[in-house]
This record gives C-alpha cells, structure tokens and sequence, in this order.
C-alpha cells in the first residue's frame, strides 16, 4: 500500500463513532514512530518465555523490570515533546518549540554552572581561611620556639630575692641585622620620650633602611617609602634634642584623625596636608629620574652648561621626541622651536609651578592669539591656595575649553600636554580622569589624580566636581592588588599605592602579610602610631586570624598591639629587654577615644606580664631585694612614665602584683612567691607558702618538694629579721606555716625512723591531743574548724602516722627482752595515747575517710 493509501484507510477509522465532528488529530512523522514503538512495547506475548525462566532462576521479575523500563522510557520521551502536536509543515510550531528547548538547556546548564562556581568559590576561600589560621598557628608555634628559655635556680640564700637568678644572654641569635638596626632607633625614641624631647623618627628609620640598603636591595624601596612619610608629614630630623620648635610631636596628627569627623575642618586639611606631600613625593621622584636620563644620554639631551630646571626639562623632551633632528610625535606642539606645553606639563610634573609660570609668561606671545588667553588662567590657578579659579574666570574657562578644547582632544587633533594643562587648571571632566598619552606609568597616572583632588567643605563643590583623597582610595582599592603588582613579586608597590592615597591601615596590614617586609612592616605601623596616624581597633571588633578590621564607623583599623606582641615573640626570651622597648609604643593608643584607649594600656600591661614571667627576667625587669632590705629599680619601673603609671604604688599593683596572680593561677608557686614579695604583698607570700606547704606534705614527698620547705624556712627567717616587714604578716599565717614547718621536721624524723623524735614533734605542735580528758579532746575537735585549709587536707595523714608511730615504738617495746616496770608504764603511755586519738577520731569521723578509719582501728586493736 501506498502513504496515500494509509493515510485514506487511517481517516475512515471514526466513520462509526457517534460523533463525527470530533477534531482529527495530526501526528508528525518522529510522533508516529514514538507511538508505534509504544505499541510494540504492549506486545507482551512476544518477549520470549526462556528470558523469562532465565531472570527468574536468577530471582529477577521480568514482567516486574520491563513495565519499570517502559515507564522510564515514556516519562523520558515526553519530556522534551511540545504540548501540543506539530505537523510536519509547521515551521513556526518547530521554531518555537526549539527556542522553548534551547532556554531550558541555557537554564539547566547555568544553573549547573553557577553551582560549580559555588563549589569552587567555596573551596577557594575554606582554603585561604585555613592558610591564613594555618599560618598564625605556625607563628605561633615558632614564636614560642624561638630563643632558649633562661634557667632558675631557687636554692635558698639569706634572702627570698637571692633565691632567684635569671641569665640573659648578652648577644641575641634571634635578632637578625635589620631587626637589630631597627629596635636601637626604638630604643632612642623611648628614651627622648622620658626625657620629653620630640623625636624624627621616619627619618631615624630612613636612615637605618639607606645602611642597610648596601646590602639589601629591597632596602631601596622601602627608604623611598620613608621618604614619602616624611615628605607627606612635612617631618624633620631632630639630633639630640635640637630644633624642638620644628619637630614634629608625638602623636601630632591623633586629633585630626582619630577624633575628628571625616568631613570636619581639620580632618580635610590633613588630607590635603597628605595630597600635597605625596605630590612632592612624586615629584621629587619624577626629577630624580630626569636627571637620570639626561646622565645617561648627554649627547640627545644637550643641556648645555648651565643646568637650570627648564634646561632640565629641555633636555629631557629632547631625549624622549628628539629623533634624527625632528620631533618623534607629530602631536607635540612646536612652538618657537620648543615644545612649549610639554615643557609647562613637565616643569609642574617636576613640583616646579613657579618656572613653569616664568616660561608661560615669557612664551605669551609665542603661544598665539587662540591660547594667549590661557597665561592668566594659569596664573590665577597656581596664585590661589587651593589652585581653584575664580568663578568668574572658571566659567570663561569652561567656555573655552568645551568649544575647542575637548572636541580637539576627542578627535585626537591637539597637543595631549595642552590638554593635560587645561584639564588640571580647571578641573575639567573629572569623570574622565585618565590621559595615558602623558601618563605612561603608575607614578605618573597617580600624580595626575592627586593633582584633581580638592578637599571641600559640604556642598562646596557640585557633586560633578567632587573628587577628594577618600574618592581616590576608593578607585584605588577597587584596582586591587592584582593591578598594582600582577605577578605578586613586587609587593612594596601596592604597598606605596596604599600609602600615596592616605590608606595607612591597609598599606601596614597589607605589607604585615608579605613575610619578608614583616619587619618593615612593624616599623611603619610603629611610626604611623607614634605621629597619630594609625586607628587601633575597640576589642569587641578584633579578630582572631585578622589584623586588619574596621571601627564602629566602617573605617578601617589596624591590632597596633596584636602586631607588635607577635614581632616581640620571635626575640623576647633571648632579648627580652629590646622585646620590652617594643611593648611600650602599645601605650601611644593611650590617647585614642574610649574604651579604646583603656583596653590598649590594658594590652600593654598584659604583654608585659605576659614577657616577665615567659622570660622570668625578674632581675632586670622588675627589680630585686638585697639581702640587706634594700630594692633596686628593673626597667619597667623606671620607665613608668611609658606605659602610664603614675608611681611605684600603681607599678607594684598593675604589673608586679598582677604578674604574680597570673603566675598562682598557672601553678607556678615560686614564681608568685617571688613576685608577690616583689609586690610587697609579704602576707599573701607567706599565705601561698602555707598552700604549697600544705599540698607539698606527704607521707613519701618528692625530691623537688623539698625546696619549698626549704624556701618558706629563708623567706620566714628574713621577714622575721625585718621588722618592717613582720607586722604586716597576720599571725594566723605566721602560725599556719609554723605548724607545716613542725610537720615536715616530725614527717622527716619518721621517714628516718626516728620514731621518738618524730612523735616529741608532733607532740609539740599540740595538733592531735594525745594526752588529756574529754573535755580538752572535744575541744581540740571543735577547733578543728578554725584550722587553716593547708593543715586540715593533711590531718589524715598525719593522725595516721602518728597512730603508727605509736604502734611501731610500741611493738619495738612488746619485743625488747628487758622485761623492766619502766618498759611497761611506757606501753601503757602509749596504750592510753592511743586511745586518745582514737576518742578525737571518734569526734571528727565524718571528716575522715572509712580507709583511714580503719586502720586507724586495726593499729589501736593491735596495740596489746
């Protein structure tokens, strides 16, 4: 049969419905052939019966697994059918069905994407979180490592500060070249702070970076990056004491910066104090490179003899346009011979504004009659403080430059240097910042920006004209590390970036995290500090991992304290008293605004303490007692002025006395020992005494506890000599370590079995009654709640070798062969004796253990 047969047979088959007007349907070819393998699917009847009797030998259904396979296949087939049928000629029908298919597998495959993406984004950053935790663990760990850890030696002399002796080694193995180079200016700046002399400390720092440049090539740049401070900070060095009016002092900038609103008078003035110096900066920079050049090609340059700035300028052109005796650049614009605004681009590139005036005046005429009229306008410009033209005169300017000036540089027909002049005389199209015909480099791109930018009051300036340092470090920050210093090699780039534009928390967190300008790094944050110029963050808003956070306003802010306790760290045991110098610039935060300021005192102490009982330099930090009662100064307590203590009384109290609760709560007993009575806290000494003597008694103590017993006999011997110190410990003290003392002499004697002694000494102590009537026992047992702690953990044991003290004297005795009436009444003595302490035990049984108890029992039964 024909199709057109098939297709005539298939329409009569609903000739014999009810209803013949019911709609045909239409099927497209791929249709019907899904349709038809449908159909076979049904044909249950030809899958053969073996398959059927092998799967199921096998304890597979065949039935069961085929109409499972059936559906699957259905549910996949309709899935991507249209809705509704197409016929073969359905061109429209086919290409909306493609467009609906084609955004489902757009979405599928974005969707699968953007998952990835998540996946991997989250990976990414889980493993930058765990580097960085990572690497502060292996500081850490290395920082603790760091140096050898001085012994003590606790033998006992004539005094309780004789007992104790710390070695410093005199040379530092820690400490290499440039961190020695550097803490000695620390040193310095400490010392002109006690004496009240202001301090050049960026240029004492620039110093050390020009020596050891010699050496080290990085050296280079970062005395460069000193140079801009100072430039920016208009710092200038002061040499013992001299020039104090034209010193800066300390923390100088602290109020403008970290006090003021960012919009208030002096924070904009120190903005554009920062923009002006970082111009300088770079101009200074600029000439350098000039004279540079000229140096190397004197032939091109042809300076002349007399090396005046604009033969400089000259010379410079020459050697960059100059080709074959004709101008390379056929834009540069000759005027008389010279390319006069190249040379006015160049002389203001150099911070050379006044010759630049000088030439235009002189090339007025020359310049011509279309840009005669630009020499007022310049002038006007460089005459006003702020380089802002008089409205008047801004708005023929504007006229001017946006009927020529502009549309000559848009259809690349002028001098890019005349351009560059106009655009920064009147700040013109801000939005378009970027003339890469004159800005070749960063430095030159980053001077043009700074030279747009104008701190202005609120309102002063149309939000078109607003463009300010903060607006700059924005762009900046948006740039990124990865523009500044794409391969990663060169991080003092974005580090000077930073610094240019006034981000002075970024630039020192930034650096901090390029382990080989850690130590540079620790040194700009420790001149930022000191001139004000570094925000400390409060502690609810510190991280643990991140140095650099932000404030309550959103500003960023720098753990001044964190970095300088982790750089401590590394030399603090073999150097301990450089270590020192450094943990008293934490204090220059000591003005910063509450509760700032006091937690950053609060630090500073802490890490002190934290030095003192780590490097146990007790000596030399602290102080000591001599043997005769005279105390010697440490070096913390003569420079109480840096770390703001008003006198020896908050000293002892803040440092000492809290070293020595820090030293009780981690068990370190001697050392509390020794700082409490550097603390002159003599009562507590002797109240830990008596708590170490009391966990140090025991039946069978260690060697080491014996200096303890050893060390309290010095320290009571010596308070006992002084009358000054003696009434200030309580006699419950005095008697608690007297009776502990009694103790371990009656605790020693039985160890030696030195039976009758030991049990005359306990006796003495008139601890356990063993003689006396009932009354006197009750007694004794209700002043057992008036009894130290130190005394009543012990009296278990010591009831218990007393008992057996009387059981062996008195089996010693049971045996002797000289049966004398002498021998006997001593039996009976210590029968009675026995009894007793066996009534006192009675009184206090529910404070003695069952154990002791019954061997109390079974020495006093055996005892016939």
């Amino acid at each position: 049969m024909s199709l057109a047969d098939l297709l005539a047979q298939s329409r009569t088959l609903t000739t014999h419905l009810s209803k013949p007007d019911l709609p045909q349907i239409h099927l497209g070819l791929d249709q019907i052939e899904n349709q038809s393998k449908k159909l076979v699917h049904k044909q249950r009847g030809d899958i053969d019966s073996r398959a059927h009797y092998l799967l199921a030998s096998g304890g597979l259904n065949a039935s069961d697994l085929s109409s499972k396979i059936f559906n699957v296949n259905s549910n996949l087939n309709s899935t991507f059918e249209p809705l509704q049928p197409l016929h073969d000629n359905d061109v429209q029908g086919y290409l909306r069905h493609d467009y609906e298919q084609t955004i489902i597998s757009a979405i599928e495959e974005g969707r699968r994407d953007t998952l990835n993406d998540f996946h991997d984004n989250l990976a990414t950053n889980m493993q930058t979180s765990w580097d960085k935790r990572k690497a502060a663990i292996f500081e850490e760990l290395g920082q603790h490592a760091t140096g050898i850890a001085p012994t003590m030696d606790y033998l006992p002399e004539s005094s309780l500060s004789a007992s104790v002796h710390a070695s410093i080694p005199s040379t530092s193995l820690a400490m290499n070249t440039r961190m020695n180079s550097y803490v000695n200016v620390v040193k310095k700046l400490n010392e002109y702070r006690l004496q009240g002399y202001n301090y050049g400390l960026i240029s004492e720092f620039a110093n050390v970076a020009k020596s050891l440049s010699t050496t080290d090539s990085r050296s280079n740049q970062v005395h460069d990056c000193w140079n801009l401070l100072a430039s920016s900070l208009r710092e200038k060095s002061v040499v013992n004491g001299e020039f104090q009016r034209a010193a800066l002092s300390e923390r100088e900038y602290a109020h403008a910066y970290l006090f003021e609103s960012v919009e208030s008078e002096s924070a904009r003035n120190l903005r554009t104090m920062w923009t002006n110096g970082s111009k300088r900066f770079l101009e200074h920079q600029f000439l350098k490179y000039i004279e540079k050049i000229i140096v190397q090609n004197p032939s091109q340059a042809q300076v002349g003899g007399v090396p005046l700035i604009q033969n400089k300028v000259r010379g410079f052109l020459n050697v960059k346009y100059r080709k074959n005796g004709g101008w390379s650049d056929p834009k540069i614009e000759i005027i008389s011979g010279q390319p006069i605004w190249a040379m006015l681009f160049t002389l203001l590139r150099t911070g050379h504004a006044q010759e630049a005036l000088e030439l235009a005046t002189e090339s007025e005429e020359a310049l011509g009659k279309t840009e005669r009229e630009f020499v007022p306008y310049f002038k006007a410009w460089l005459d006003s403080p702020d380089q802002r033209l008089p409205k008047q005169l801004r708005d023929r300017f504007m006229s001017t430059y946006n009927t020529r000036i502009r549309f000559a540089a848009e259809s690349g027909s002028i001098d890019p240097y005349k351009h560059a002049l106009y655009k920064l005389v009147g700040r013109a199209e801000l939005s378009r910042r970027n003339l890469p015909s004159v800005t070749n480099t960063t430095e030159d791109w980053l001077w043009l920006q700074l030279s747009l930018v104008r701190e202005s009051s609120p309102g002063e300036d149309t939000p078109s004209e607003s463009f300010g340092l903060r607006e700059l470090a924005g762009l900046l920050l948006k740039f990124g590390e990865k523009h500044f210093d794409p391969k990663g090699n060169n991080p003092i780039k974005y580090f000077t970036v930073l610094l240019l534009c006034g981000q002075f928390e970024r630039a020192v967190g930034y650096l901090y995290n390029n382990l080989q300008y850690q130590v540079d790094a620790v040194q700009f944050a420790v001149a930022l500090s000191y001139y004000g110029l570094l925000r400390a963050p409060e502690k609810s808003h510190t991280s643990e991992i991140e140095l650099l956070t932000s404030d309550a306003n959103g500003q960023p802010a720098l753990d001044f304290a964190r970095i300088i306790h982790r750089y401590t760290r590394i030399f603090a045991r073999s150097d301990p008293q450089e270590a020192l110098q450094y943990l008293y610039l934490i204090c220059l935060n000591s003005d910063a605004p509450q509760p700032i300021s006091r937690q950053q005192i609060a630090l500073c102490h802490a890490y002190i303490k934290d030095l003192v009982l780590e490097t146990r330099s007790y000596a030399h930090l602290l102080g000591e007692v001599k043997p005769d009662g005279t105390k010697t100064q440490g070096l913390i307590e003569r420079d109480l002025k840096l770390i703001k203590l008003d006198d020896e009384r908050d000293y002892l109290l803040n440092i000492v006395k809290s070293a020595a609760s820090r030293a009780e709560l981690e068990k370190r007993t001697k050392d509390a020992i020794l700082l409490y009575n550097l603390a002159e806290e003599y009562d507590v000494v002797v109240t830990v005494l008596c708590r170490e003597l009391g966990a140090s008694l025991s039946v069978n103590p260690a060697p080491q506890n014996d200096d303890i017993f050893d060390l309290a006999r010095g320290i009571l011997d010596h308070y006992k000599r002084d009358a000054r110190i003696a009434h200030r410990v309580s006699q419950k003290n005095r008697e608690t370590v007297g009776v502990l003392l009694r103790l371990k002499e009656a605790l020693t004697l039985y160890e030696q079995s030195q039976l009758d002694a030991a049990l005359s000494t306990i006796e003495d102590v008139k601890l356990i009654p063993l003689n006396g009537d009932v009354i006197s026992i009750t007694r004794k047992s209700e002043e057992f709640k008036d009894l130290d702690e130190s005394i009543s953990r012990n009296l278990s044991d010591v009831l218990l070798i007393t008992m057996n003290i009387l059981f062996k004297i008195h089996a010693n005795l049971k045996e002797s062969p000289f049966g004398d009436s002498s021998r006997q009444n001593k039996m009976s003595q210590l029968r009675a004796k026995a009894r007793t302490l066996m009534m006192f035990v009675g009184l206090l049984r529910f404070r003695i253990s069952s154990d002791v108890l019954q061997q109390l029992s079974r020495l006093d039964v055996m005892m016939v």
